[in-house]
């Protein structure tokens, strides 16, 4: 219990004289969505909100929704993210944790209770009178006060998040069931519409679920978070140099690690003309980061802004104006799987690395010893020229897949993004001309130490925006098959 008090966030009024609990959800960089009580928001005021002593805005209120549901961002917390999920049932062990008025200020307190039934709760203060699933707790002692109120409700065996307490009585309280934030649009994979698509499915019939068992890798990374009574939080890691990791000798699997925010990265082992391998991709991506501020947004709206006057991609500044530079932005929820989703960018549709397939999907070529460390930040095209690869080369990693070696090679992989590359050639301005707006650009900028571009280079600049990553297991020899469960005939 003392470890979960360490993850609640204290919610203060602008005069501090009032206080709620909230935890945090999610979080990228400085930036944390801290999920508390609507009601909390509405009886401390929205307009001087603050979150462990740091300023704090309002990024959903669920009261239109009649949801007593909200979510704050704030930057500079320390807390780590809390991990949530669907799953609770009568009789589960949980502690709700918060803050009392005696330890205001200091570390929350954690309350041992007990799930006693599923209740149907309603909140109206926006006159939406809509029922949505709670949990009625029986809470130990007289622990849980007023200030509780936003703070999560953890199961007590696994330390996932199943609701968020509102209301109080004496020995009882109530726990927004988790799963009515997935109306906010960010809402983790966990609690978003795809866990339900996932429990459509498992309510099927015995043959629907084995044709999904069959569908593979592509449908098994689609579903993981939300899956297993484990589920387990979204790790976002940057670019590393690094991307092969060797599970031991030539013969054993390796694991190649791509990040969705870089370039080419291959395996570690070199494989011979003729070797088989059976690729196995699994893992999540972003190709719009839904947990920083929305750095696509602005760089686009940058780079149309300061494009050369007569450009085409100044032609572009009706539908691009130029941007706010704003603490917080709001942008879409955009995970993908291996084998990517379809959307538009807007602007650079047409220097996608594989124009023909989808946003994020998982790309692969073979390219040969280029004795570069830095593959992952360098331009993708340019590298395919230098290794007499053509772009028509890389196919998309969808699912398992059998290769065969046309030469020694190593395997390379990236997310499928705009490429904003020379070598796009006179044909393709829009991806040209961005590197001379970027150079611009960051010269406007220079002073601004907030809105700083960094030493990302014009070809990889939209992959700043992305998040999460794949994994490439590569097991030597030809696929196994499949055991397919098979039902008995009628």
């Amino acid at each position: 219990m003392t470890d979960w008090t360490r993850h609640v966030v204290l919610i203060t009024s602008g005069d501090g004289k009032r206080h709620g609990s909230g935890f945090v959800a999610r979080r990228a960089g400085a930036v944390a969505h801290v999920v508390t009580c609507a009601h909390v928001v509405s009886d401390l005021g929205d307009a001087a909100l603050e979150a462990n002593g740091r300023p704090a805005k309002v990024l959903w209120d669920g009261t239109k929704d009649g949801i007593d549901l909200a979510v704050l961002a704030a930057e500079g917390l320390t807390e780590e993210p809390l991990t949530l999920t669907r799953r609770a049932a009568p009789g589960d062990a949980v502690v709700a944790v918060g803050f009392t008025q005696v330890d205001r200020g200091r570390r929350a307190t954690a309350c041992p209770a007990t799930i006693r039934e599923a209740t149907q709760l309603t909140y109206d203060p926006a006159k939406v009178v809509k029922k949505h699933a709670g949990w009625l707790l029986s809470v130990d002692g007289d622990g849980v006060t007023d200030g509780f109120s936003g703070g999560p409700v953890v199961a007590a065996d696994t330390g996932l998040v199943i609701g968020v307490l509102g209301l109080r009585g004496k020995g009882t309280a109530d726990a927004i069931g988790i799963g009515n934030l997935a109306l906010w649009k960010d809402a983790p994979p966990a609690i978003s519409g795809l866990s339900d698509e996932v429990e459509r499915l498992k309510r099927s019939s015995f043959r629907a679920r084995a044709l999904a068992f069959v569908l593979g890798a592509a449908l098994a990374a689609a579903v993981a978070v939300v899956a297993t009574r484990r589920e387990r939080p979204i790790t976002i890691t940057p670019p590393s140099l690094w991307s092969g990791d060797v599970f031991g000798g030539t013969t054993a699997p390796e694991d190649v690690i791509v990040s969705a925010a870089a370039g080419w990265q291959r395996s570690r082992l070199q494989y011979k003309a003729g070797d088989k391998v059976c690729l196995e991709p699994s893992g999540q991506v972003s190709v719009s980061h839904p947990d920083v501020e929305h750095l696509a947004e602005v760089w686009r709206a940058l780079l149309v802004k300061h494009a050369a006057a007569g450009s085409k991609l100044a032609s572009k500044k009706p539908q691009y104006p130029p941007p706010v530079l704003s603490e917080y932005n709001r942008f879409q929820f955009a995970w993908a799987g291996p084998e990517g989703q379809a959307g538009r960018d807007g602007l650079f549709d047409e220097c996608r690395l594989a124009p023909a397939d989808a946003w994020g999907a998982l790309l692969m070529v073979e390219l040969r010893e280029l004795g570069y460390p830095n593959l992952e930040t360098r331009d993708p095209l340019q590298l395919l020229v230098e290794d007499q690869r053509a772009v028509a080369d890389v196919r998309v990693l969808g699912g398992r897949r059998e290769v065969t070696f046309g030469s020694d090679a190593y395997l390379a992989f990236m997310v499928n993004d705009a490429v904003l590359s020379p070598r796009h050639g006179a044909a393709h301005p829009l991806c040209v001309e961005p590197e001379a707006a970027l150079a611009a650009a960051r010269r406007a900028l220079a002073n601004d130490l907030g809105h700083q571009l960094g030493a990302v280079t014009a070809p990889l600049l939209p992959f700043i925006d992305n998040a999460g990553e794949f994994r490439v297991r590569i097991k030597k020899g030809a696929c196994a098959p499949i055991n397919v469960l098979r039902t008995r005939p009628p």
